[in-house]
């Protein structure tokens, strides 16, 4: 990927991601240390539960609509469930490894998995795994598959991650943007967040934040991009 769509690509997922990942914290809370996923939560156990079931989907999914009834306008991405699409996770705990299959669902209003979607900026659906710390940062683009499933692979260290599905359902007419919890075994160390900054330097290019952010409200923000050194 040049730098210049990296960067763009950065910036549109960071501004959701941010979002999304600060309030997620304040109505999940404190997020302590991930169990570790062994072979056993990503395969034996999990297989039980593989694709929500009655059991999983029911209670689980419920429990996040409580949240999302509790809070109203609820920025994109902090609901796992959301006009009448769920997002799906066959595993919530993975384990660390350079290319570790994650896959997923959408469900529709009739709990039936969603395989009709319209495409946006060239992608069908776009996938952005956080760490919760903001340390970690993956956007990727899964393969659909007829029964409606979507597959990737991903390289994740250990800690607690937020993953957000951006697509646009052709039932639904525009675009969703729902999101999960993601647990990744190993020793997990919290990094500090950095000093507050309205302006950031990458690969050359500095990105400058223009805006102020109004709790309750959206607000508009813009990003600028200058090229800092000579390409």
């Amino acid at each position: 990927m040049r730098t210049v769509t990296r960067v763009a690509a950065t910036l549109v997922g960071a501004a959701t991601v941010l979002g999304a990942g600060w309030g997620a914290g304040a109505l999940a809370g404190p997020v302590g240390t991930p169990p570790a996923a062994t072979e056993e939560d990503g395969g034996e156990e999990h297989a039980g539960e593989e694709w929500g079931g009655e059991e999983r989907g029911g209670e689980e999914h419920a429990s996040d609509g409580d949240q999302a009834a509790a809070v109203p306008d609820l920025p994109a991405g902090l609901a796992v469930s959301a006009e009448g699409h769920t997002l799906d996770l066959a595993d919530d705990a993975l384990p660390t490894g350079a290319a570790v299959p994650l896959s997923f669902r959408v469900l529709g209003p009739d709990g039936a998995p969603v395989t009709a979607y319209d495409t946006v900026h060239e992608q069908d659906l776009h996938l952005v795994v956080v760490r919760r710390d903001l340390t970690g940062y993956r956007h990727v683009h899964p393969v659909l598959a007829p029964d409606g499933t979507w597959t990737t692979t991903v390289a994740l260290e250990p800690g607690s991650w937020r993953v957000l599905a951006d697509a646009t359902p052709t039932d639904l007419g525009h675009g969703l943007v729902l999101g999960a919890d993601l647990a990744v075994g190993g020793a997990w160390e919290p990094v500090p967040l950095p000093a507050p900054s309205a302006t950031a330097e990458v690969d050359g290019y500095t990105v400058t934040l223009d805006g102020d952010l109004v709790a309750g409200r959206e607000s508009e923000v813009v990003l600028t991009v200058t090229a800092t050194a000579c390409r």
